[in-house]
């Protein structure tokens, strides 16, 4: 009885796996031997080049397995999604899912900003992939969560270049917020000419900071929590899970604006979050402009970006915390002293490990080159402006090649003993052991105090005893052997053309893109090249944002033509 039962057993068990593995290779299993494998990646490229395979895809049709991407063609997008599956790399559809399988949303009506057709979302949960077309204006009335069901396929949301997202909430009792959860996907994919742009569902002229709750990217990368998982701030979805190289999606040309909520202090919704964001996520030609809180904020994660504007908002320009990591070059940083939350505690870049343990690990440990950061504190009305680099909370890192100029607080803060370890050493000593935190080829000017152009001179500021070294300590051997200038006074003038302050001062922001590239780099501090910093990093040998030799690409801000809804880069506030 037990020999028959278990041979019974046996005979239903290798069924249902030859069965299932029948079926899971159907699609993927070009020549047909029962798997997916080299062997079919072989297939496939002979496929594409306009060959022919014996026994393709078993007696199915090609397009049956062949057409991996769903598009029904039969091409270089197929191949590459075979290579990368069978690689193990992150795909943005799953195999044997695409576009097509998206709905897309209908549109009609007509935006009275733009004459585009509407389509009207309200608070829901989004579980099969949507396509939101280029032509239409896609409003958001509540919470929209993104999620992947269990069994997936995964949930991808195409925005497809040159739409507009607007968000139309009411504050904190019913905030519009598009929020991606861990395995969902953003595909993002705005052109300079054709920008997906996130802003305010008031009308135009209407808009200000805080308007709606902002885009979320909540991933399953590293963040040095319990269990190496957390809760969002402002609306508590869970996020993390350790996975380095997990992928949220593609972001390029996006802007988001006039979102950013506070619904308790240090409980905020900010204009671009990005939650346990892993390095398989593409980020590139993303800004945040006017936010009723941090501009772009990570939390944990391992993700790169490149190419990332922050502007006009009421807390830091670039924040992070919670044992992020990375890397990050060429950003645009730029203060609106309007917009400033009063307390003198809106910096260029806050940084810290983490708030409830300094020591936690991952540390936070990021490498940021080529930024130019711009204060404002000739412009502050409510006294916000604090520091450029505000380091604290047990952070590493580094920041190289930038220009920090014209803060209220100083170009630099080393705020307490349990980051100064980090720093340095000793008194004498710079820490150069990973991790370790440092500010390299990099020129501060014109940061501290209130006063005219030219008159700022305070460069340094924070921890001042009961540490490996002071503040002003650390600042001395970064200037003396980092090429960190001044080593005292006002700093060399950066020569930016718009000095940003001034013109704040009299108006809103500039209708068009200003020209922040520096006319001259007489006294600046001779650069590092960025590659040696990390490997994901450009070789550059020039100091700030942009290439001051000019050249085709040196102002990436620049969009052909357009109006404020035709342009990647904007800096309105209203």
């Amino acid at each position: 009885m037990t020999y028959w039962w278990k041979t019974i057993v046996a005979v239903v068990l290798l069924a249902a796996v030859a069965g299932g593995r029948i079926a899971a290779a159907a699609c993927g299993d070009i020549n047909g031997n029962g798997s997916v494998d080299i062997g079919d990646a072989l297939s496939l490229s002979t496929l594409v080049a306009g060959g022919s395979v014996a026994n393709v895809c078993g007696t199915g049709h090609p397009l049956d397995c062949a057409d991996l991407f769903k598009d029904g063609k039969i091409d270089n997008a197929d191949l590459s999604v075979l290579v990368d599956h069978i690689a193990g790399l992150k795909t943005l559809f799953d195999i044997c899912t695409g576009p097509s399988d998206a709905t897309t949303l209908k549109c009609s009506g007509n935006d009275p900003d733009t004459g585009r057709p509407v389509a009207n979302l309200s608070a829901q949960t989004i579980t099969k992939s949507q396509i939101w077309p280029a032509n239409c204006t896609v409003v958001l009335k509540g919470i929209i969560f993104v999620q992947s069901p269990v069994t997936g396929p995964t949930t991808v949301i195409t925005m497809q270049p040159g739409v507009i997202v607007k968000g139309l909430g009411n504050g904190t009792a019913n905030p519009a917020v598009l929020i991606f959860l861990p395995g969902s996907k953003i595909n993002a994919q705005g052109t300079p000419s054709a920008p997906i742009i996130m802003t305010s569902g008031q009308p135009v002229g209407q808009r200000g900071i805080g308007d709606w709750g902002g885009l979320l990217l909540n991933g399953k990368s590293t963040v040095n929590r319990p269990n190496c998982v957390n809760n969002a701030e402002g609306i508590p979805a869970v996020y993390g899970g350790c996975d380095a190289t997990d992928s949220s999606g593609i972001m390029t040309y996006t802007r988001v604006e006039f979102s950013g909520i506070e619904f308790t202090p240090n409980n905020e919704l900010n204009v671009i979050t990005l939650n346990g964001v892993g390095n398989g996520t593409v980020i590139n030609h993303i800004q945040a402009n006017a936010g009723g809180d941090d501009c772009i904020e990570w939390f944990g994660g391992t993700v790169n970006v490149k190419y990332m504007v922050s502007s006009g908002c009421a807390d830091d320009g670039f924040d992070y915390q919670l044992g992020t990591t990375g890397t990050r070059q060429y950003g645009l940083q730029v203060q609106y002293g309007p917009f400033l939350q009063t307390g003198n505690q809106s910096r260029g870049i806050e940084a810290d490990n983490s708030e409830f343990g300094f020591d936690d690990l991952p540390r936070s440990n990021p490498k940021f080159c080529n930024l130019t950061m711009i204060g404002a504190r000739d412009n502050d009305i409510n006294l916000g402006s604090q520091g450029g680099l505000f380091f604290r909370r047990g952070t590493a890192g580094t920041v190289a090649n930038s220009i920090v100029a014209n803060y209220r607080g100083s170009c630099i803060n080393l705020n307490d003993a349990g980051t100064a370890k980090f720093a340095c050493d000793s008194a004498s000593t710079l820490k150069t052991s990973d991790p370790f935190l440092t500010v390299e080829n990099t020129l501060c000017f014109d940061n501290g105090g209130t006063g005219a152009r030219g008159t700022g001179t305070k460069q340094i500021d924070g921890v001042s005893s009961g540490a490996n070294c002071t503040a002003t300590q650390f600042y001395g051997m970064i200037t003396a052997s980092n090429n960190v200038t001044p080593a005292s006074g006002v700093g060399t003038d950066p020569n930016i053309p718009t000095r940003w302050d001034d013109v704040l001062a009299t108006g809103p922001y500039p209708a068009k893109v200003p020209n922040v590239i520096p006319t001259s780099t007489t006294g600046f501090p001779p650069a590092i090249d960025c590659h040696t910093v990390d490997d994901s990093l450009d070789t550059t040998n020039y100091i700030g944002a942009f290439d001051p030799a000019g050249g085709p690409g040196a102002n990436w801000l620049d969009t052909p033509g357009g109006d404020r809804f035709h342009r990647w880069i904007s800096f309105d506030v209203n």
